[in-house]
């Protein structure tokens, strides 16, 4: 009799405290370009100079893909200027300004795991999976503030002057 009250106690703990073998699932989701500007105090507007060359030697602005797992796409993209005194990177700005959001999933009333959108890349919606890809980045070769960015085939002209990732020359 003892054992069965003990076996029906155990029972009943388990399911009070929930799973012990909860694993969180990180879902890497993106941000809109227009909420991205205004958190970060980036002017943006839609431009036609990506196609122009317009070749700052001072600052190298490349496209990276930090990850395999973005489709093959490229997602971001590093600024550096003035021999590395200035340094821009896309996805880490990203992790700045739009932190880790946890959100529970779980069907279960008695798992306590959690999930977790991480913003990584932007995309047409917030939160969406599917990111647009960085076509193109180039620096304007009279001011360094401005930065002619191609993201998913429209061209964007962004202005840094007044945020925190100013150049400074």
């Amino acid at each position: 009799m003892k054992l069965t009250y003990l076996i029906i106690f155990s029972l009943f703990a388990v399911m009070l405290t929930g799973c012990s073998d909860c694993e969180s699932d990180y879902d890497a989701v993106g941000v809109t370009i227009n909420d991205f500007t205004a958190r970060t105090g980036i002017t943006s507007m839609i431009s036609q100079a990506c196609a122009d060359t317009h070749k700052n030697v001072n600052c190298i602005a490349q496209t990276n893909n930090p990850s395999s797992e973005y489709y093959g796409t490229q997602q971001g993209f590093v600024v550096q200027c003035n021999s590395g005194q200035y340094k821009f990177d896309l996805q880490e700005t990203i992790h700045a300004y739009f932190p880790m959001e946890s959100y529970k999933e779980k069907d279960d009333p008695f798992e306590k795991c959690y999930d977790y959108w991480v913003y990584d890349f932007f995309s047409t919606a917030h939160k969406s999976e599917v990111p647009l890809p960085i076509n193109s980045i180039q620096i304007d070769e009279t001011d360094y503030n401005i930065w002619y960015v191609s993201i998913g085939g429209t061209c964007y002209q962004w202005n840094v002057a007044n945020s925190n990732y100013a150049v400074t020359k």
